[in-house]
């Protein structure tokens, strides 16, 4: 049987409209520049280049995604005895964890220990396609504090392939890919020349016959039932669910925020939050909506911008929307102490180009939006890959950290780069040296968080399918980067420690998560968060409190953190948690008293969402008593997928 050789999220195309708009602004090519680093330069420590913006008056050009993985058929073994049971995420290989040479067994891969022998390299050929087992650990020599580069090697050995992963959320299926990516260099054996052909025929007839199954379901669920039972609300309640949860010490502030009579799926209405220091200004990241000043710009995305007004009620205050198709501005957005700045990250999946990251200011005089700058990724020395899929911003908006984390560096692929920049006069120049990732796929800059005051970033790493996943803090010294104490590392293999890190205002305290933690080695993804607080006098960093785990398998814990200025109020997403629904998700908030977290308030979420994933996203005020939390997944009207919604909830908690 043959199948494809990859792990791809493709994003649909989609159209988003909003009510009480007070305008929209329609990015233009004007401003953009190139923003990276001169490779050479950054490796040798010599003064990083000047990232001018320029100006460029042609036309807007389309993007496509980025892929990182090929396409092609690959040949996967049969099982000819009794049928095996496949979970979800797993593969089954021959030979591995069996006693009897050529039986086939299943082996989950996520959260659990595995052999470390048994690593799965993914090598692409123009010609002969075959499945390589590594039978030894692949020759690397890391990057020394981010100085020589160091060559590569693989191992050798075979293996085929049963099945491809399949899992039920973005953040897990690109962390999947991840794993795919590292254990696996796949090429493909094809045995029988007329079987591709074989099976795309019977493929085409099998989805054209699916496709008028859901042609009759879209129209039974989405003017039938409807009517039937009045369901025509995003914000419908499952009155069915009698153990709904009680939330307890928060309230809900103002109304739910979505798309009105969305018609397009996979929107994805927040995507991404932001929330200004006194939590009377909000930012929502909307990366599949379609610009509406031209029809065939599509998933361009977008960011909403929402003031508190009359007390209670929330209003479009801005809207902006990308310059390209398929660049998904609005993946990651941040605002500045004020909420007058707002940076908004479009990495651009679907294009040549390598990302980009846009910065629009409110006028103080006028209260207009205007574009404050437009930073792009890559140069000659270094190939971009999502550029400003991971943003930090500054208390005043005028230091930015952006993060590249598949970003090429000579031979080694996806290694990952973090540059960051500082506006000065108008002009963002970048700020002190790069930061590369240590080897290959080391995916440095998944993550990156930095402190109000510009001077301490953080960035992680968890490509290395035989690591835990790290984090490494940096000072700014007035020209360059230097590390501050040891790098933050986590402590099991696959728990992809890094996959969000957060700063407390001051830096000095820092909270990072790991989703693929499994409690007790028995239950998979649950996902755990570890608090750490610098002792400037021993220069090192230390537990903050005890870490903080996921309720149950498959939580995904940790998918999303956002800490108070003082760092000593943490809320924790968990958007795959079902005590509210099915994949409903919650948000848990933590107080730390005297060095340890006890919980503030109960767990905040909402029935009715089945598959809304809300903990995807979350925010807090400076004081930690405003919280905004997403539910990007939502379905409108029971039939348009990937809508989204935003609550925010107010503590009603005495201190």
């Amino acid at each position: 049987m043959l199948v494809t050789d990859k792990i791809h999220s493709a994003t649909d195309v989609v159209e988003s409209s909003s009510n009480d708009t007070g305008g929209f602004v329609e990015e233009t090519a004007d401003g953009i520049r190139s923003g990276g680093s001169d490779l050479g330069a950054a490796l040798e420590s010599v003064n990083p280049h000047s990232a001018n913006n320029h100006h460029d008056n042609s036309e807007q050009q389309q993007q496509q995604h980025h892929h990182h993985s090929q396409e092609g058929d690959l040949e996967v073994g049969l099982i000819d005895s009794e049928e095996t049971e496949i979970l979800p995420g797993a593969f089954a290989v021959s030979g591995i964890g069996d006693d009897e040479e050529g039986q086939w067994v299943s082996g989950y891969d996520s959260g659990f220990e595995v052999d470390a022998d048994s690593v799965l390299e993914v090598m692409h050929s123009n010609t002969d396609n075959i499945v390589n087992l590594g039978g030894g650990e692949e020759s690397q020599q890391p990057l020394d504090g981010n100085g020589d580069l160091a060559s590569t090697g693989t191992g050798s050995g075979m293996v085929i392939a049963s099945t491809a992963v399949v899992t039920s959320t973005p953040l897990q299926a690109e962390l999947y890919e991840v794993e795919a990516a590292v254990t696996a260099e796949i090429l493909i054996v094809e045995e029988d020349p007329n079987a591709a052909g074989k099976i795309r025929k019977l493929s085409v007839q099998i989805t054209c016959a699916l496709f008028a199954l859901l042609i009759v379901a879209g129209i039974i669920m989405g003017v039938v039932l409807p009517r039937v039972v009045g369901q025509n609300d995003i914000d419908t309640e499952n009155t069915d669910q009698d153990d709904v949860p009680t939330i307890e010490g928060w309230r809900p502030f103002g109304d739910v925020l979505t798309i009105k009579d969305s018609y397009k799926d996979n929107i994805r209405f927040g995507n991404a939050v932001a929330i200004s220091a006194d939590g009377n200004r909000i930012a929502v990241g909307l990366p599949g909506s379609d610009n509406p000043g031209d029809g065939s710009l599509k998933s361009t995305g977008s960011v909403q911008i929402f003031d508190l007004v009359n007390g209670t009620e929330w209003k479009t205050k801005f809207e902006i929307f990308g310059m390209h198709s398929s660049a998904e501005l609005g993946t990651n957005v941040a605002l500045s102490d004020d909420g007058k700045r707002v940076a908004i990250g479009a990495p651009s999946y679907d294009s040549d180009e390598t990302g980009y990251v846009s910065i629009y200011e409110e006028s103080n005089a006028t209260g207009q939006w205007k574009l404050a700058g437009n930073i792009s990724g890559g140069n000659n020395d270094t190939k971009g890959g999502v550029f400003g899929d991971a943003v930090g911003f500054s208390g005043d908006g005028t230091v930015i950290a952006i993060g590249d984390k598949y970003s090429d560096v000579l031979a080694l692929e996806d290694i990952g780069v973090v540059n960051i920049y500082q506006e000065i006069n108008g002009t963002w120049n970048q700020m002190g040296n790069s930061l590369f990732g240590s080897e290959k796929r080391d995916l440095f800059g998944w993550s990156v968080a930095l402190s109000k005051d510009g001077n301490r970033v953080a960035a992680s790493s968890l490509g290395n399918n035989e690591k835990p996943g790290s984090v490494k803090i940096f000072d700014f010294n007035g020209t360059s980067w230097k590390g501050v104490g040891s790098s933050l590392v986590g402590v099991s293999t696959r728990e992809f420690f890094g996959v969000t890190v957060e700063f407390s205002g001051d830096g000095s305290i820092i909270a990072a998560s790991a989703t693929g933690y499994s409690k007790d080695g028995q239950e998979a993804s649950v996902g755990i968060v570890r608090s750490y607080i610098y002792d400037r006098g021993n220069e090192e960093w230390s537990l903050y409190g005890q870490p903080l785990e996921g309720e149950n398998e498959f939580d995904a814990f940790g998918s999303s953190i956002a800490l108070s200025h003082d760092g000593d109020t943490i809320a924790i997403g968990g958007p795959e948690n079902g005590n509210f629904c099915d994949d409903c998700g919650h948000i848990k908030v933590f107080r730390n008293t005297g060095g340890t977290w006890d919980s503030n308030g109960s767990a905040l979420g909402k029935s009715g969402i089945d598959g809304g994933q809300f903990g995807y996203a979350v925010a807090l005020s400076a004081s930690g008593n405003r919280l905004v939390g997403a539910a990007p997944f939502t379905t409108f009207n029971g039939f348009v997928s990937k809508v989204g919604q935003v609550l925010v909830f107010d503590s009603i908690i005495e201190d």
